[in-house]
């Protein structure tokens, strides 16, 4: 029988941890090897939405929905399903379809997130809405180009700039 769903801090290595644990990292993973650790996951389908809130901070400015992500490094693809699962459920919750996503926060992305994005610009765009990004670092702006985002995606070097092209 499994126990009730805890929220525990983790310091060290987060391999050592079972594969039924959703763990998220807080420190800087070479000066703070501390992780937030939610556990167990399984049996618990009210969990997901418990851990995903870590994931994201969102704001409404007038008619547009900023996310800010509150993780530098979004490589693994269960924090990728749990991310992309709370921007589309913020995507068909949103009245005006109008996103601002701030990856200020964010130094290291897998290329799945980024289909993540160009997947959630497609369904903006065929709702009559529309995705900007905005405090990109310069190494993800280079990972950017090779997959030819900005020329899909407007990518703007802060949020005011972001807010002023709707």
């Amino acid at each position: 029988m499994l126990s009730a769903p805890r929220l525990l801090t983790w310091r060290g290595d987060s391999s050592a941890l079972p594969e039924n644990f959703i763990t998220l990292q807080k420190g800087n993973a070479e000066n703070d090897p501390t992780f937030l650790v939610v556990s167990p996951t399984e049996g618990y389908p009210g969990l997901s939405m418990v851990a995903q809130a870590q994931f994201l901070a969102e704001e409404q400015i007038g008619d547009v929905t900023v996310v800010k992500f509150n993780h530098a490094e979004i490589l693994d693809d269960r924090t990728i399903g749990m991310i992309a699962e709370q921007l589309f459920s913020l995507v068909e919750h949103s009245h005006d379809r109008r996103f601002v996503l701030d990856l200020g926060g964010v130094g290291k992305l897998s290329a799945t997130m980024l289909g993540t994005f160009l997947a959630m610009h497609k369904k903006l765009r065929a709702d009559g809405g529309r995705l900007v990004l905005c405090r990109v670092d310069s190494r993800l702006l280079s990972l950017f180009a090779l997959f030819n985002l900005p020329r899909l995606i407007r990518i703007c070097k802060d949020e005011q700039e972001a807010l002023q092209t709707f």
